[in-house]
């Protein structure tokens, strides 16, 4: 159970991380529009 756990914090760090970058992506480009 535990590396299952560990396993979903991994993930949801990874995706956390992936959803951060999207927006400060969308967000530079709708400053450059």
């Amino acid at each position: 159970m535990v590396k299952l756990n560990t396993a979903i914090d991994e993930l949801l760090t990874a995706a956390e991380a992936a959803v951060t970058d999207a927006i400060k992506e969308l967000t530079t480009s709708a400053q450059t529009f």
